[in-house]
């Protein structure tokens, strides 16, 4: 299945854990992606040569994720967002409980994500590539979505912290 599809009826629904969620690293990458989105948005919306290119469908695929996802991750945002107001570093876990096809979702996003940095790179951008540091977070993260979403065990947290 193709996160293009609508899934429709009976959903397999699968436990995601991430075992040590390194919160300073993810509020960063957060602002990272965002930021990408917004200057994204911007090319898009002043040029129509853009319309079948990494921006576009970027945002296309954030969208859809978000309106797909958004009811299974929104105690969880409000969890780390506590938990980063309180100076935590870490996370010991944070499950997710969600369709099984998410792990299809997370694979494409970050070949989405690579394809943007690559685009930042070689682009005229406000935006940089993401850093390495935040490439290792996102790629261990996303792949714990793929990982246990097809039945495989979770991966914990083993760079560092910020």
């Amino acid at each position: 299945m193709s996160v293009d599809d609508d899934p429709g009826g009976a959903t397999d629904l699968v436990t995601v854990r991430i075992l040590g969620l390194p919160l300073q690293l993810h509020a960063r990458a957060q602002q990272q992606g965002e930021g990408m989105r917004r200057e994204f948005a911007l090319i898009v919306e002043q040029s129509r040569e853009h319309a079948d290119a990494v921006p576009s469908r970027l945002l296309q695929l954030s969208t859809m994720l978000s309106q797909r996802y958004e009811g299974f991750s929104i105690a969880q945002e409000e969890l780390i967002q506590d938990r980063i107001e309180a100076g935590d570093l870490q996370l010991d876990e944070l499950l997710f409980t969600l369709p099984a096809h998410a792990g299809e979702a997370a694979a494409q996003l970050g070949t989405v994500l690579e394809e943007a940095d690559e685009f930042c790179r070689q682009g005229q951008l406000l935006t940089l590539a993401t850093p390495p540091e935040l490439v290792a977070y996102r790629q261990w993260y996303l792949d714990n979505f793929v990982t246990q979403c097809a039945g495989g065990d979770p991966i914990p947290w083993s760079g560092p912290l910020v």
